[in-house]
């Protein structure tokens, strides 16, 4: 381990810097064994301005940047509050205190962006298994592990989603002018199951910017004169992630049946259709995340692993509660926030 120089330049940091952002994220990623690799243009996103950011990075004598933490929260997230936490440290520079002195900053930084009339707010930080000094850091710093969700996968070929739907539902490609519709249809569901926050027609751009249309599909019920969005399901294609993983994959970023539809084999249906359109891209498996419990059991991953699903890892949710402040930066981070 390179020895670390008696003084860091911590500085703020923003869009303007995503190159080093980038090289930065590449080289902790391929010293830890990421299966994925983060694209320039995710890391352009941390800045986009449906957000609430602050991002602080640490850089050494030379001026290399050596640390980089991102915090981040909707602009509209309701009255309980979930700031987002994530970066990293070079791994030359691990195990002297930088880590710590980042994430200590950090939960100063997501304190100042929580208004004081929020009801409650948390800050959340997303670790991976196998990532044991990150919880250690966080558990030392009062965060717990909260919520869980697991990787999954299965080869293509052999999955049957042909099944019978009543003939009033059809399974249709994805197209631009239903996407909308899929959006209210995602609200209705995640309202219904979690009491989430509506996502605006900009938050919903943003969170599936990356949606491959040609891999997604929608669950129409064509009964009277209005066609409803009765499930869907939405694909993601990241092949930055391909050669890193060893194999190619279709990854599931969404599947979900509204309630007045459910038990009628639609989710069958629209993994079938969006399986089957992998394949005939030459795709090896599909991928997905799935909810479990904390300890790694039940949870939504079971309906997965009836459609022949394993689990090839799991990340885990730590938070922390955050205190109210009288005073907010919100209110000044929008076409100001710091970038140089």
């Amino acid at each position: 381990m390179q020895e670390i120089p008696s003084a860091l330049t911590w500085v703020p940091i923003g869009p303007h810097q995503s190159k080093e952002i980038l090289r930065l994220v590449r080289d902790i990623e391929e010293h830890d064994g990421t299966p994925y690799r983060t694209s320039h243009e995710e890391i352009l996103d941390y800045f986009d301005p449906t957000h609430f950011w602050r991002a602080t990075a640490a850089r050494d004598y030379s001026g290399r940047l050596i640390a980089f933490g991102l915090t981040r929260t909707p602009m509209a997230p309701g009255n309980n509050v979930e700031v987002t936490l994530s970066g990293g440290v070079h791994p030359e520079f691990r195990g002297a205190g930088v880590g710590r002195q980042l994430l200590r900053m950090q939960v100063v930084t997501a304190e100042q962006l929580v208004q004081a009339e929020t009801e409650s707010a948390i800050a959340i930080m997303h670790v991976d298994a196998g990532q044991e000094d990150v919880e250690d850091l966080l558990e030392r710093a009062g965060f717990t592990a909260a919520s869980s969700y697991v990787q999954m996968r299965r080869a293509l070929g052999g999955f049957s989603g042909a099944s019978e739907l009543p003939t009033f539902v059809s399974i249709e490609p994805l197209t631009a002018d239903i996407r909308d519709e899929v959006r209210k249809a995602h609200n209705d569901i995640y309202f219904e199951q979690f009491g989430q926050a509506p996502l605006s027609g900009a938050q919903w751009a943003l969170e599936r910017q990356y949606t491959h249309l040609p891999w997604s599909f929608v669950a129409v019920d064509r009964r009277g004169d209005r066609p409803r969005v009765a499930g869907y399901v939405l694909s993601g294609r990241y092949e930055q992630d391909w050669e890193s993983r060893g194999w190619s994959e279709g990854y599931i970023q969404e599947v979900a049946v509204v309630k007045e539809w459910r038990g009628m084999n639609i989710m069958r249906s629209l993994l079938g259709a969006a399986m089957g359109a992998y394949e005939d891209d030459g795709i090896e498996f599909a991928g997905l995340d799935a909810d479990v419990e904390i300890d790694g059991s039940n949870g939504t991953s079971v309906i997965f692993e009836r459609f022949g699903f394993e689990k090839t890892g799991i990340t885990t949710i730590f938070a922390r509660p955050l205190q109210m402040r009288a005073s907010s930066l919100r209110r000044v981070l929008r076409k100001d926030q710091p970038t140089e």
